[in-house]
């Protein structure tokens, strides 16, 4: 907003001036606005005192124009110190696709005494019928111009991109724009950010350096292959330094790699929607505008859309894949279990299955098996107390060998006096096969107190140990401490491969 001297004398009329430009690219710009605004002023014993300017900002909705804001808050406010607002036209006021909103705006500068002219327009604003008709024909012409220009842009664009053409936007990651010339000759690369060097280039999608063409071919592969997550293949990048585009890996930067169409060579347009300032819209795929082949493919087609699938399939969008992965594996098997089902690519863990089912033998039932052999990770209480024992009676064997002493409580069978001040919990840890992952609980404290929890980890048929966990109740402030099956778990700190390192010795002969 600039601010202009007033005026001495009472008899110059007070007035401001509002001027809009959408793009830089028109003829039309503020400081021609302006400079006529001045002049028809001048020609009308009016003083500009202020001027209100949106240069670059459409006239369809009201956000974003911080100049049309300040004079409806001054307006508002009564703070204006004008009688007179001066406007180029009509649609220099706004295109809002909602007519009565432009009448509303100029109904709150009359409420407050200010007189809005539209100064180019051969109709007066005076508030008689005709001219309310005029201005109602020129607001709804208004609009319709931006509808219409909205479906011819659309119309290039949708031509452009099934010519492999992308339609603006930035890249993700692993990819580059090029300009290609009108003779169809490949141009240099375009950095982030910077538009075309002219306005008859094309911009194309090629792939990005070796790197990080490896790096997407590894994610494809660690998550519809290996089953890992997408929190677990960030932290994975994030530990090895991998950047993403001078950043950090997120959930969002990985999943915007496993559904890209371009890393298998096609150029998607529409994948997304705002028209005419609306809400954004994720249209479905179905109305995509693909233009196949249109660039070197990374992965197979076939890899994209597994990705695709295992996304479905984890959270749960997807339960006919989910019932016919368990029909497979009962015809293949003759039963159905966490850990068989665990090997197939994309298939929920317990807790999503049961949140989808009930439980594995409500799915298998869902599934069309009449009577399911069921096999799921939990131990019987029998099992149990015998894995127990037996891990009891390991740790009182590797206290001696450290030149401890270690005894029973009789109160709890589970708890060992170790050195006389030292209370041991003895527990176990079954496998829980969660989204393709192997998953350890592990209760910290429990009613009777303990200094330190010794847990064995059991592999996923839940026969022997795997690993073995110590954790101190007193610097563990979790309930429940998690453990998982992948490279870089949380609480990897707390896990040793056998006893014997847990109490600082060689493994024994």
């Amino acid at each position: 907003m600039t601010t202009i001297s007033q005026a001495s004398g009472s008899e110059v009329i007070r007035a401001a001036a509002y001027v809009r430009m959408s793009t830089s690219t028109q003829a039309l710009s503020p400081k021609l606005q302006e400079a006529y605004l001045r002049r028809y002023a001048h020609e009308r014993s009016m003083e500009v005192v202020r001027v209100y300017i949106d240069d670059g900002k459409s006239g369809l909705v009201l956000a974003g124009r911080a100049g049309m804001q300040q004079l409806l808050t001054d307006v508002a406010g009564g703070c204006a110190g004008f009688t007179v607002l001066l406007i180029y036209d009509v649609s220099r006021w706004g295109r809002y696709q909602n007519v009565d909103e432009a009448g509303f705006y100029e109904y709150l500068c009359r409420r407050a005494g200010i007189r809005v002219l539209y100064c180019v327009e051969q109709f007066v604003n005076d508030g008689e019928p005709l001219s309310q008709l005029m201005k109602s024909f020129k607001r709804t012409m208004a609009a319709e111009y931006s509808r219409e220009l909205s479906a011819k842009v659309f119309a290039a664009q949708k031509r452009l991109s099934l010519q492999g053409y992308k339609q603006g936007g930035g890249v993700t990651y692993g990819m580059r724009r090029v300009a290609v010339r009108a003779d169809g000759k490949v141009g240099r690369d375009l950095p982030p950010g910077e538009l075309k060097p002219r306005r008859t280039d094309r911009v194309r999608l090629l792939p990005g350096s070796d790197e990080e063409q490896a790096t997407i071919r590894r994610i494809f592969q660690l998550y519809n292959h290996e089953g890992w997550t997408a929190a677990a293949i960030k932290r994975l990048l994030n530990a090895e330094g991998v950047s993403c585009g001078g950043g950090s890996w997120t959930d969002h930067r990985v999943f915007s790699v496993l559904s890209g169409p371009q890393y298998w060579g096609t150029q998607a347009y529409y994948r997304t929607s705002r028209k005419l300032r609306t809400p954004c819209l994720h249209n479905p795929r179905s109305q995509w505008i693909c233009c196949e082949h249109a660039l070197p493919s990374l992965v197979p087609q076939t890899e994209g859309e597994l990705a695709q699938r295992v996304r479905a399939m984890r959270t749960g969008q997807d339960r006919t894949a989910v019932l016919d992965v368990i029909a497979q594996v009962h015809g293949e098997h003759g039963r159905v279990s966490y850990p068989l089902l665990a090997e197939v690519p994309g298939m929920p863990g317990w807790r999503r299955l049961s949140k989808m089912f009930g439980s594995l033998a409500d799915a298998c039932r869902a599934a069309g098996i009449e009577r399911p052999s069921v096999h799921g990770f939990r131990m019987s209480i029998h099992a149990r107390n015998a894995m127990l024992a037996t891990m009891r009676d390991q740790v009182l064997q590797m206290a001696a060998a450290a030149g401890g002493s270690a005894v029973v409580l009789q109160s709890n069978h589970n708890l060992l006096r170790l050195n006389d001040t030292l209370i041991v919990r003895v527990a176990v840890a079954c496998c829980r096969l969660s989204v393709v992952r192997a998953r350890w609980r592990i209760q910290v404290h429990a009613a009777e107190p303990a200094d330190f929890v010794v847990a064995g980890l059991l592999d996923t048929q839940n026969k022997t140990v795997e690993r073995w966990a110590l954790i101190s109740t007193r610097d563990e402030r979790r309930s429940v401490v998690s453990f998982g099956s992948g490279r870089y778990a949380k609480s990897r700190g707390l896990l040793f491969p056998t006893l014997a390192s847990l109490f600082g010795l060689s493994p024994l002969p």
